[in-house]
């Protein structure tokens, strides 16, 4: 049974009994001023699980006896097949930005309501890989810290993965996109707390 078998076990379990059970995500971003100061905090529940999160998960949570793919769309909104279980490669998605590939958080000053076919920000403006993601107790955590080299007012999010296709092209694909208040710095923290 690979890891994501194993993760995601007890959903399973609730799914096959008939039970309604549903993936609860949540988003917060802090922002700072270039002195550190702290500028505007905004937490809510993710607007939307994007299609790609949901194929991408289809695949992941598949006996892992096999390569799987899955067919999503990347951020230049191309249609891509994509590798989500391989022997090499599963363990990517736990480690920060390995060989370029990850989970990554990237932020935005675009404001057009989220929609389930979203597969970029409207506006991007920064990115960093995650701090190495963590799971404890049914809530995965991915965080990143981003640097900006002027002072913005960012009003969208994205919780990302950067993956291999089957041809070693690092394919870049939105699982969540988010819109909030503005919150305006140089420096933000974002988290995307997954409870399953």
């Amino acid at each position: 049974m690979s890891v994501f078998s194993r993760l995601f076990s007890p959903f399973n379990r609730g799914v096959r009994r008939g039970i309604r059970e549903k993936i609860c995500v949540t988003v917060e971003i802090r922002g700072y001023d270039e002195k550190g100061k702290l500028t505007g905090i905004r937490r809510k529940k993710s607007d939307l699980i994007l299609d790609n999160f949901g194929k991408w998960l289809a695949g992941l949570i598949q006996d892992g006896s096999a390569i799987r793919t899955v067919s999503i769309t990347n951020e230049a909104g191309a249609s891509k097949t994509l590798k989500v279980y391989e022997t090499t490669s599963i363990s990517q998605f736990f480690n920060y930005a390995t060989s370029g590939r990850g989970a990554f958080i990237a932020i935005g000053s675009g404001t057009t309501s989220p929609a389930r076919g979203d597969y970029s920000l409207v506006t991007k403006e920064g990115e960093a890989g995650v701090n190495p993601a963590s799971y404890l107790a049914g809530v995965i955590l991915f965080s990143a810290s981003i640097v900006l080299g002027a002072s913005k007012t960012i009003t969208e999010s994205a919780l990302k993965m950067k993956w291999n296709d089957s041809g070693a092209i690092l394919v870049e694909f939105l699982l969540f996109r988010d819109t909030f208040a503005g919150v305006t710095g140089t420096q933000f923290t974002v988290q995307y707390t997954i409870n399953l």
